[in-house]
Formats: structure tokens, sequence, C-alpha cells
């Protein structure tokens, strides 16, 4: 069994390999709701402020639960009901993790999914990025271990998977700690977009928030020309006394005074320049090819009617004929319920 020195020095390495990342992801939810660094309402509201970053992560996030809750999961070389259990109660019970991991992929470039068990029934749980640590030595696709961090009151508990073990830990001692009955990590980890030799995925989010920032810095000229879209006036200082001028100002009286009929002259506002309409034109283009949205994608999507997964026949154990209940054995977490991570933290 592993000792107390090796969880804390795994989940030190793992820490501080990921703590740059960890900071980035949090500053980027902050970014896709538009919110203030380190708060959770915005209280300003700027007119030409858009935010087509994070519509388009829900207008992506809505067209796969779209397909996810019309898909049928087929499974083969399993045991006879554990394909409707799956379909009839675990896929409907999860959509709304689901939804939070596509949208933690979209935001952060990283979701994570995994499956748990609580009074013999299975269920699949989405698990925040910012809480979740794998081996740095190894492939985030698969990696060799991984901890996740639960919360006990305000006592923070750490779930910690291999191959071998599974084991709860504090930063003061070992909780439990048994043989994994799984031979496998239960924990999936959902990346966005990865590059060869790079640890970490990059999000939509990050790839557009460049033309987010122009589009907006587009529609601030916009606005400020359209507010003083109503032109100019032209007066000669001899023939027009201030106060009269000043009436042109605060939209006094329409009666201005003048010692001549022609001593005020209206001018016309110069034209915009057109470039702006190019300038966002072409940004909003490249933020929509970017994070994968179209005209497409913003009417009616194609759903998929089934899809296949085929399963390992060592995870395939024998059940009772037509009953629906979970393998036994097949899928299990020990004590994934043990506390419920804090709000915000």
């Amino acid at each position: 069994m592993t000792t107390m020195h090796d969880y804390e020095r795994k989940l030190r390495d793992a820490r501080q390999f990921k703590s740059e990342w960890n900071q980035k992801a949090q500053r980027l939810y902050e970014v896709s709701c538009g919110v203030d660094p380190g708060t959770h309402v915005r209280r300003d509201f700027e007119e030409a402020r858009t935010n087509y970053l994070l519509v388009n992560v829900h207008l992506k996030t809505a067209a796969l639960i779209g397909q996810y809750r019309a898909s049928r999961v087929r499974f083969r070389n399993v045991p006879h009901g554990i394909e409707d259990y799956f379909n009839d109660f675990i896929l409907p019970n999860a959509v709304h993790d689901i939804e939070d991991l596509l949208k933690d992929r979209f935001i952060t470039g990283l979701g994570t999914l995994a499956v748990g068990s609580e009074s013999g029934r299975a269920f699949l749980y989405r698990i925040d990025p910012l809480d979740i640590w794998w081996d740095p030595n190894t492939s985030l696709r698969r990696p060799a271990w991984v901890v996740r961090r639960l919360w006990l009151g305000d006592q923070p508990v750490y779930e910690y998977w291999d191959a071998e073990v599974h084991a709860f830990f504090t930063p003061e001692e070992v909780i439990h700690e048994e043989l994994n009955p799984l031979h496998f990590i239960p924990i999936k980890m959902v990346p966005n977009l990865m590059v060869p030799r790079i640890a970490f995925p990059i999000s939509d989010i990050e790839l557009a928030y460049p033309q987010q920032c122009i589009l907006n810095e587009v529609r601030r000229t916009l606005l400020e020309h359209a507010r003083r879209g109503a032109g100019f006036f032209e007066a000669r200082e001899s023939d027009a006394d201030p106060s009269e001028v000043n009436k042109l100002e605060e939209g006094g009286s329409p009666i201005v005074y003048t010692r001549s009929g022609n001593a005020i002259n209206p001018k016309p506002s110069p034209p915009i320049n057109p470039e702006w309409f190019q300038l966002e034109a072409l940004m909003k283009a490249d933020l929509d090819a970017q994070q994968g949205v179209s005209e497409y994608l913003r009417g009616a999507m194609p759903v998929a009617n089934n899809i296949r997964f085929a399963r390992s026949p060592r995870c395939a154990e024998p059940t009772h004929s037509g009953r629906r209940e979970p393998p036994r054995g097949a899928i299990r977490m020990g004590k994934p319920c043990l506390a419920h991570r804090r709000p915000y933290q």
C-alpha cells in the first residue's frame, strides 16, 4: 500500500505542476461571464459591450445536449439488462453534469466526468477541473494516478485513484485505503484542444477572447460616433452671444438670437471610416470560426440516434436477467459522496 508520505509528495508535485493552469482557468471562467477577477456579480454594464463568447458556448452545449438526450447508447459483449439500465436511468440523471462538463471544456479547456455509486445505484457526475490533479509524468488522457478534492465541512479530503489502489486522505492522515477492484481509474478527463508535447489543453474562450476584445472596441467606436451624429454648428463669435450658443448644447429654447440671420450654420458629422465595419465583420467571423460556431449550428442540428461503445470483457459480470440494476462490482467508487465541494472554493 501507498504511504502517507507518498500521497503528500504526489499531490504536492501535481499541484505545483498545475497551479498556473488553475489560475488561468479561474480567470477564463470570469472572462466568459464578464465579471471582475475574484467576483461573481457584474455591477457595471457597458452599453457597447457584447459577449459572443458566452453565447457561443451555450449554443455548442445546447446542440450537444440535444444529441445526448436523443441518443441511445448501445453496448456489445455485456450482460443483459446493462444497456437498458444505462439508457433509462444513468444517462437521464446525468444531463446537468454532462452540460456542466461541456461548459468546463469549452471555457477552461478541460472537463472531467466520473462514475460513482450510492446505495447500489450507479451514476455519472462532473468534477470541477480546478479540483482534479494527475501524474505530471504521464499523459492527461492516460494518467498513472488521479487525485480529486472534496470537502468535509471546512476540511479538504482527497480521493486517490490508480490502477491498484483507491484511497481517501487528508493533509494529516489516510482515512481509507483499499485495493482498486476495477483495476482502472473511473475518472475520465475530456480535454478540448490538445497539442503534442504540450501538457495542458486550450479552450474555445482562450482562442476567441482577443477577437471579442476587438469587437467590443469596434462597438464603442460606433456608439461614440452615433452619439455625435447630430452634427455640429458653426457660429461667428461677433454675431452670437455665448448665452445663445449654449442653447444649442443644452437643448433649451429652439430660438437662438444672433446679430445676423446667418451667424449659426449646421455642419454634418464626418462619416465614419468604413474600415470599422469591415473589421467588425472580420472579427465576428474569426470568433465564430475559432469557437466552431456557424449559422448551421444556430439553426437545426442533426440528431444521432445511436452511439456504440465496446466494453472490455473483464468488466462484464453476470447479473439477474431482466432486472434493471447496476452490474455488481462493475461500477464502484467506494465513497464518492463522502463530501460535496463547497461552492466557489
